[in-house]
């Protein structure tokens, strides 16, 4: 059986030029007059579908304030998912790093073109494989803070020799083309980028603002967004960008003055202006967002790591409109580290509580189709960090997994873990 608690979240500067009412039912407060997007990202917008407007130019880009009535405090259940013990996964694996070749770690991967790649944040370095294995190439080391991989190759956010935010590109071996693109000359942090052929969107803090940039094949596009003078709040935000067929989504977390956090979705047209955006608050603790997806009906998965005194993880949806449909804390995974969906589903990868690797499946509504599975070793050094990047393949999930010798082994694995079929 599952338990809950209430979580108490506000919901405040309302979606402008789309028209969305929360379901009936839910724990949502919604009244009031329609907002644009406010310039501190959200702390003072306004409440309420809107049926017209849009924030900002496309010439600007920013975010303008137009604070509308007062939100009230809503009642917001997260339901605990039962921990169960974690087996070991019958998927095979391919060392793609063997022991102390580079000492990486990798925390991210995905697709590029034929190829995967996995990058490791920490140490701001990547390396790419094939589906042979045996075509790894080397790892890149440069001072790249975001990586995506599109069907062509990759995109990167990195530092240049000076210091300033650059966008760059490689091909799907991490050769580099093309040149630089600079896009900020000051101090940066908190990076996100999503990539495609036609087109790329990065985000980041620049103090405590939030900020961002269309980018096409060779240059920058328009002008600079600004999401919100403080939306970076006090500690900084953790930005994530998806892509849909018609739409951009920017997703970030930050801490408040009082100690609060909160949650915050923009919607982008492709290459345009921001046109929307919502923001949650959750609780009083501290919570930090850790990866999201779309799913099958552009609602969006999201998985938050909930600090101390309780360490958890939570996996938060919420509709195209940025309403909360449903929360669910998964017991027994104490750090969370990705989300990829699969069909009407998804999975999240995470660290246990006895530092094991693991991975779970979930229904589209939140569900555990089975246990967790272990992906890493069963003896384990004492001190060993585990850690593993998930990502969505055609036809199931990619893993790329550190192991207690220090190598780096890719995953293929069923919608639940298991074996994939040939």
């Amino acid at each position: 059986m599952s338990s809950s608690y209430a979580v108490p979240l506000l919901f405040t500067a309302a979606l402008i030029g789309c028209a969305g009412e929360a379901p009936a039912g839910r724990a949502v407060s919604q009244g009031g007059s329609a907002g644009e997007p406010a310039s501190d990202g959200g702390l003072t917008g306004g409440a309420g579908p809107s049926s017209g407007g849009s924030a900002g130019s496309a010439g600007s880009g920013s975010a303008t304030s137009d604070a509308g009535a007062e939100p009230s405090l809503a009642e917001f259940t997260i339901r605990d998912i039962p921990d169960a013990p974690c087996s070991p996964s019958t998927a095979s694996s391919a060392t793609i790093m063997a022991p102390g070749a580079a000492g990486l770690s990798f925390d991210r991967a995905g697709t590029s073109g034929d190829r995967h790649f996995a990058f490791d944040s920490g140490s701001l370095a990547f390396m790419t494989f094939g589906a042979d294995i045996a075509s790894a190439a080397p790892p890149v080391f440069a001072d790249i803070v975001a990586l995506s991989g599109h069907a062509t190759g990759l995109r990167a956010l990195e530092f240049d020799a000076e210091g300033r935010l650059t966008a760059t590109a490689f091909d799907s071996s991490g050769n580099r083309v093309g040149a630089s693109i600079e896009l900020d000359g000051t101090q940066t942090g908190s990076h996100a980028l999503l990539a495609t052929p036609e087109r790329a969107l990065g985000v980041w803090c620049s103090g405590d603002a939030l900020r961002g940039r269309w980018l096409g094949a060779a240059e920058a596009i328009g002008t600079t967004l600004e999401f919100g003078r403080y939306a970076c709040g006090t500690d900084g935000a953790q930005p994530i960008v998806l892509e849909s067929d018609a739409r951009y989504f920017v997703i970030w977390t930050r801490s408040s003055y009082d100690g609060s956090s909160a949650i915050s979705v923009a919607v982008l047209n492709p290459e345009g202006p921001i046109i929307a955006l919502r923001t949650a608050w959750v609780g009083s603790g501290n919570y930090e967002l850790t990866a999201a997806t779309l799913l099958g009906d552009e609602s969006l998965a999201l998985v938050l790591g909930e600090g101390l005194p309780v360490r958890a993880t939570l996996v938060m949806l919420l509709d195209p409109f940025g309403n909360a449909r449903a929360g669910y804390r998964l017991l027994g995974a104490a750090e969370p580290w990705g989300i990829a969906t699969l069909g009407s589903g998804f999975a999240v990868a995470a660290r246990s509580e006895q530092d094991r690797a693991l991975l779970r499946a979930l229904s589209s509504d939140g569900e555990a189709e089975g246990d967790w599975v272990c992906l890493d070793d069963a003896d384990q050094p004492e001190g060993f960090a585990p850690r593993a990047a998930l990502f969505a393949e055609p036809n199931g999930y990619g893993l790329v997994v550190r192991r207690s010798d220090g190598s780096a082994s890719y995953l293929a694995t069923d919608a639940r873990g298991a074996a994939r079929d040939p």
